[in-house]
């Protein structure tokens, strides 16, 4: 009877160990708002990210001056023919210079990962160029803990599609993410457009 007490109290613990150290995630399409509700931005194209980032617990800050970080509903953006979103048709999109630019989106709660993906590039006739982009993942104290990114064009193939691509940022007690962007007075965007950000608790 002991022995059966001892197992039925060993697999409780266990259970209640996975439990406790199992991931959480949060997926943000850009499409619906923290309460499922779609995203209208049909008077505009676009809305400022603010109100709808704080719903799910980010801050955006060091916007650079006299720029804006929107959703923006890419099928507007040169008529839906270079660039597709990940899922539905929404995107996070930083706007307003073609000079080098930046924000940062900061947590509530420390992560593990965030992923998000860079939208599929389309050619059309006239090719296509995406800006230089860098994100980084920031601990609490500002140290840096991950980075991914890419050149200005993503990669060579200007004159053909490019495939969206999901990127992560890894590390224990992630407080923010910082994206720096170039389009070097030459891509076809402003800077780094984001889909489907998925944080990981």
């Amino acid at each position: 009877m002991k022995r059966i007490l001892l197992l039925a109290l060993i697999s409780t613990l266990s259970f209640i160990g996975l439990a406790a150290i199992q991931k959480r995630t949060v997926v943000i399409d850009f499409d619906k708002t923290a309460n499922g509700k779609p995203v209208d931005v049909s008077l505009t194209g676009q809305i400022l990210a603010k109100e709808y980032l704080e719903a799910f617990g980010i801050t955006l800050t060091n916007v650079t001056d006299k720029t804006r970080v929107v959703v923006e509903d890419l099928r507007r953006t040169y008529e839906g023919g270079a660039i597709r979103a990940a899922s539905g048709s929404n995107a996070l999109a930083h706007v307003g210079s073609n000079d080098p630019v930046s924000f940062t989106m900061n947590f509530k709660t420390h992560l593990q990962m965030v992923q998000f993906t860079r939208p599929q590039l389309m050619a059309g006739e006239t090719g296509i160029t995406f800006p230089e982009w860098e994100a980084t993942a920031l601990d609490a104290n500002g140290r840096q803990l991950d980075s991914v990114g890419e050149p200005l064009g993503s990669g060579p193939a200007y004159y053909s599609n490019v495939p969206a691509k999901t990127f992560s940022l890894k590390g224990a007690g992630i407080r923010s993410v910082r994206f720096n962007s170039n389009n070097h007075q030459f891509a076809a965007f402003n800077a780094i457009i984001i889909d489907d950000l998925v944080l990981t608790y």
